[in-house]
């Protein structure tokens, strides 16, 4: 008959050993399942998870045209930073509840109206892109800034520092 001590040792032993092997297989299993719900594939053999990226440009349409998609496409709360009228730098998080869809229309005609005059331009980088309004003699100085999560682009930040 084996005493106590051994068997506690032994099953200590055990436990450690499959809990050991286990905790591997439980990470991997939730690791696949994360790239999965972010709209990833997962590759077995470089095991990395992989994920097509969205076109700016259909995306854009989408954002611009949709208001569900854009809803999903916001991050909340979204953080708009602005000045005051005393030139400082003030923040405000807009939740879900109070978002007003934005069109982003624009028209060449905008850039030489009499009244609130602006050119709207689309910067696009690897991984981030930004539009900018700026005021024709006017002080109109925004800037929403989008980023690229998983491959899907989000609307992330809004700087208005016009005067």
């Amino acid at each position: 008959m084996i005493p106590n001590k051994v068997k506690v040792i032994l099953i200590v032993i055990f436990v450690t050993a499959f809990g050991t092997f286990a905790y591997k297989k439980v990470d991997r299993f939730l690791e696949i399942d994360s790239c999965l719900d972010h709209s990833g594939s997962w590759n077995y053999q470089t095991e990395k998870c992989e994920f097509e990226e969205e076109v700016f440009n259909n995306f854009f349409l989408k954002f611009t045209t949709d208001s569900l998609f854009q809803i999903e496409r916001v991050r909340f709360p979204f953080l708009i930073k602005s000045l005051n009228t005393d030139d400082k730098l003030t923040f405000e998080k807009i939740g879900k509840d109070k978002w007003k869809f934005l069109t982003f229309e624009y028209k060449d005609e905008y850039e030489n109206r009499e009244i609130d005059a602006y050119t709207q331009e689309t910067r696009l980088f690897a991984d981030s892109a930004k539009i900018e309004l700026r005021g024709v003699d006017n002080g109109i100085y925004i800037d929403f800034e989008l980023y690229m999560e998983h491959g899907k682009w989000f609307l992330t930040s809004e700087k208005d520092f016009s005067n």
